[in-house]
């Protein structure tokens, strides 16, 4: 296994002993460890193929041994963390590392460095900033950091494996019901008002040490074209799949009306400047990109705990952006309609609330967060709807990175041979929630 081990690329670096050793060195180095061996190592793909295009995601399970000099781990036996001897323990983590096959595109894009800027210099700086304000237990909701590398070829983050500590992803193609939205909301609310409240009192970060880390992605336009082509890769896959469909006619030229715009669309909304309050924002907080923990309440699973991953498209912004890409990646319809009021009252108390923790004030009312959802929402609507089918379908029937390109040139004999055209290729309610978008877009003047 080990020497299978040895052949496993991460970035430009190849899996060994040494290398393990020397990335999670800093980590044990400040946290007082004397001495530091991997004992043991194994790796596995910490995903599924094609769910990732911006990074390569590896699951390592090792075994360490150390010296501590001061106690490092409450899960640790006090006993032994006194004096020179040695002690074992089991870590489970996540290497994000650059795709060794898209190493240049990415460091293109920006993204990389930005997730690794956010885990070594801003949300460290988040949690300070809780301590100073007198929060005797800062907490943000994401994953402990081991080790975070932003430069070059070898950039590299390295995290603790959620999955083991019990937190799963929701399903897509389910979606997220009133308890895993309400969690999440908290959670955004949480972290929108403490980014609020740390670049109140250190303005000038935005423009020095956090640069990078909040820089505005859609003003590369690198990633941007990338991602537009994609958005119009599945909307034209929409387009033909509705066409097939004769009671769905009517939306068939309703969505053409939306080629060639979704980018146009996306870069206006973050382009505005009119909000009044803009934060330190996860800027990609769609569904995917939550976990929940879970404890049984009356024979059922309620999501208790959530963290939040994917910190590539933060940027400094209206926070109710990350909302409505939230709340359109991953509800229906039917749960908006009903109950977008309730979720914007759990926002506006949660951001409120947590700013009086932090002694801050914010001059926002629930009507100015309702107004600006209104106004967001096309950004939700436009970027999300392309997407619908390809969410309510499981993930190893979706298009991978390379079947997207090739789609994109897509002849009318493929139209009518590939699986992605085909009608039967989606379930019923892939068709419904795709159709209730299109609703919903033409009810907010978007199409």
């Amino acid at each position: 296994m080990e020497s299978l081990m040895k052949n496993l690329k991460l970035g430009e670096n190849v899996l060994t002993r040494e290398y393990l050793k020397e990335v999670l060195g800093g980590y044990a180095s400040s946290r007082g460890i004397k001495s530091f061996e991997i004992e043991s190592y194994t790796a596995k793909p910490g995903s599924n193929a094609g769910e990732n295009f911006l990074s390569d995601l590896w699951a390592i399970d090792l075994v360490t041994s150390y010296a501590p000099s001061k106690e490092i781990d409450v899960n640790q036996n006090e006993d032994d963390l006194k004096g020179d001897k040695k002690v074992s323990k089991s870590l489970s983590l996540m290497f994000k590392c650059l795709p060794p096959e898209r190493i240049d595109q990415i460091l293109d894009y920006g993204t990389f460095q930005k997730e690794a800027d956010m885990y070594r210099l801003v949300l460290p700086a988040l949690l300070k900033h809780q301590e100073k304000c007198g929060i005797n237990n800062p907490y943000l909701p994401v994953a402990k950091c081991y080790h975070a590398e932003p430069e070059g070829k070898n950039a590299m983050v390295v995290l603790e494996n959620l999955k083991v500590a019990g937190y799963k992803m929701p399903d897509s193609v389910v979606g997220l019901d009133l308890d895993h939205i309400a969690l999440a909301t908290k959670e955004l609310a949480r972290l929108h008002a403490i980014g609020y409240s740390f670049i109140k009192e250190n303005p000038e970060k935005v423009q020095t040490d956090f640069a990078h880390a909040l820089a505005e992605i859609v003003e590369n336009d690198s990633i941007q074209n990338t991602f537009a082509g994609m958005q119009e890769v599945m909307l034209n896959i929409s387009i033909v799949v509705l066409s097939k469909i004769s009671s769905a006619a009517p939306y068939v030229e309703r969505l053409k009306n939306l080629q060639g715009n979704v980018n146009r669309i996306v870069k206006a909304s973050y382009a505005d400047s009119e909000s009044p309050i803009k934060t330190i924002c996860h800027g990609d907080s769609w569904l995917n990109n939550f976990m929940y923990r879970y404890e049984s309440k009356d024979g059922k699973d309620v999501p208790v705990d959530i963290k939040i991953l994917d910190w590539q498209i933060s940027r400094y912004n209206c926070p109710i952006n990350d909302l409505v890409f939230m709340i359109y990646s991953g509800t229906t319809s039917a749960l908006r309609k009903k109950s977008i009021d309730d979720i914007l009252k759990i926002y506006h108390q949660t951001f409120v609330q947590t700013l009086k923790s932090l002694n801050q004030t914010a001059d926002i009312t629930f009507e100015q967060i309702k107004e600006l959802f209104q106004k967001r929402a096309k950004l939700g609507l436009a970027f999300w709807l392309p997407l619908t089918m390809q969410m309510a379908i499981p993930a190893e029937k979706r298009p991978n990175g390379a079947e997207l390109f090739m789609l994109a040139n897509a002849s009318e004999e493929m139209m009518k041979t590939h699986k992605s055209f085909q009608v039967d290729h989606y379930p019923p309610d892939a068709i419904d929630k795709l159709i209730d978008m299109v609703k919903d877009a033409i009810e907010y003047g978007i199409i």
